[in-house]
């Protein structure tokens, strides 16, 4: 509660109110109700405009401070054993903070008297009480006027703070709590962000440093990210959220693990080369177009260290690309370091699109080439998955049946954010009331569905012939596109971050209590 609520209108910063009332309202021993008002001496640099310190008398064994900078009011205590400390001071004429007190408090007289009834007045204006005065001080010994202005200013206090208002504060104080508990639960610890950070670095270094080897990086990362991800989202509330790894990036990073798995034991599980070459001219095609694309359009790819979920969608979009990179790149020294595992031959000089047709061609044709492979690899997801999409998907998640729902999709988590409410307006022309309807229930039609799907395939199928060609052509375009990427998802956890720290419990406190309607 800000002091200058209880000051009479144009009391400014620095009046004698606000020292007295600062001086006395902050007493350690007062407290109020579940709220303690403590503030440090050192804090407290209010001077007194009306030449309190000239009538005030000066103790016999004072120290002329005349030759130095005024010193704080209220604050003098903890200087003059600063000083002393410092043999700046004689120690003997050092006096205790009690006494020092003690003689503030005998020097109020009657200025002070007048300046605490002003006070009260205002407390009892404020809490809709009127005509009570401050009790006379000027007959009194300094202990019980210190204990009657005390009494006073805590009765006025109390008044002040109804029980609504000291209700509202421990809600607020709740709600604060609530946030905190609900991120350390998410993972916001300082053991997670540290590690987070880390592995940034630790990827980096090997990027760099060990190229040919930076493919077993990904291997392990994508063993630990992916199933803890995947445990997440058994845990996930309020929907189960495991249907996300049938989304188009999650499968084929699933498949990429299981083909790097594979390669790993030639003598168990030999792929002819034809099968390698196929799997060779896809990844690039995937990783370079749609999963490098994705990394830079996607909002939930950031680089929020603490967060497992965020940092998992670094991992599956982020370092595909940045492992073709060291497979089309650096080919010699994989080959050299690896023999046994990637057999690859002639990497340098792959077509992109199908020599007898150009960037123009139909999916299932131009199967020796990167682009044609990358098309066809799409469409054997985009088939299956847009079918059981329509027959079961699309029901899962529904709040408006009997059955009450378990399982989410992506298609769900990205509509109901509001993509409902655009593409109702801009394509289908549908009222607002009518999309609004359709997100609390989960409940979208065929249609809506239909146009995700569409925008899913323009964008992957926009993104191959144009990133992973570019990415295919110049090395150092690969690489600058890399960069490019990594840097709006790191801007992406920046902002993260700032919210985290600005604007977050403003915000959390101004919906829960101060937006709702009356």
């Amino acid at each position: 509660m800000a002091l200058g609520a209880f000051l009479p209108e144009g009391d400014a910063k620095g009046s004698p109110l606000l020292a007295f009332y600062i001086r006395n309202i902050t007493h350690p021993s007062l407290k109020v109700g579940p709220l303690s008002f403590q503030v440090s001496s050192s804090s407290s640099n209010v001077e007194d405009t009306q030449g309190k310190n000239d009538d005030r008398k000066k103790p016999d064994n004072s120290v002329d401070r005349s030759g130095g900078e005024e010193e704080e009011e209220g604050a003098f205590s903890d200087q003059a054993h600063m000083r002393a400390s410092m043999r700046l001071l004689d120690p003997s004429v050092i006096k205790t903070a009690v006494e020092e007190e003690a003689d503030e408090q005998d020097d109020l007289g009657e200025e002070e008297h007048k300046l605490l009834t002003d006070v009260v007045q205002n407390l009892q204006e404020m809490s809709g009480t009127k005509g009570a005065t401050a009790p006379s001080l000027g007959t009194e010994s300094a202990g019980s006027q210190r204990q009657r202005r005390n009494s006073m200013l805590k009765s006025s206090l109390l008044n002040t703070f109804s029980a609504a208002e000291e209700h509202t504060v421990l809600k607020v104080l709740k709600e604060i709590e609530t946030i905190q508990e609900r991120h350390q639960t998410r993972g916001f610890k300082e053991i997670n962000f540290t590690m987070g950070v880390a592995n940034c670095f630790f990827t980096a270094y090997a990027f760099g440093r060990y190229p040919e080897h930076f493919w077993l990086i990904y291997l392990l990362q994508s063993l630990y990210f992916i199933p803890r991800k995947l445990w997440n989202g058994v845990r996930a509330k309020p929907l189960n959220e495991t249907l996300y790894l049938l989304d188009f990036c999650w499968t084929m990073n699933c498949s990429t693990v299981l083909v790097l798995l594979l390669l790993m034991r030639p003598t168990m599980f030999a792929l002819p080369y034809q099968a390698r070459h196929f799997l060779a001219l896809g990844s690039i095609g995937i990783a370079c177009g749609p999963l490098l694309g994705a990394t830079g359009l996607l909002p939930f790819v950031a680089f929020i260290f603490h967060d497992l979920n965020t940092m998992t969608n670094v991992v599956i979009h982020a370092l595909p690309p940045m492992v073709i990179y060291t497979l089309r790149w650096h080919s010699d020294e994989i080959r050299e370091a690896w023999p046994n595992v990637f057999r690859l031959q002639n990497l340098e000089n792959l077509d992109f699109f199908p020599p007898e047709m150009g960037p123009f061609f139909l999916p299932g044709t131009g199967l020796e080439s990167i682009a044609g492979t990358a098309v066809l690899i799409y469409f054997m997801w985009f088939i299956p998955y847009t079918s059981w999409m329509l027959l079961v998907g699309l029901d899962l998640p529904r709040k408006d049946r009997d059955k009450p729902p378990v399982y989410d999709t992506v298609f769900h988590t990205f509509w109901r954010v509001g993509a409902c409410q655009t593409c109702g307006n801009l394509i289908w022309k549908r009222p607002v009331a009518v999309s609004q309807q359709q997100m609390k229930d989960d409940h979208y039609e065929v249609r809506d569905f239909l146009v995700y799907m569409a925008m899913h395939a323009v964008m992957v199928l926009t993104s191959i012939p144009t990133l992973a060609y570019a990415c295919n052509s110049n090395k150092h375009v690969h690489a600058a596109l890399i960069f490019v990427v990594l840097f709006i998802s790191i801007h992406r956890g920046s902002q993260r971050y700032t919210y985290y720290s600005t604007k977050m419990y403003s915000q959390v406190i101004r919906k829960a209590f101060l937006d709702k309607p009356k």
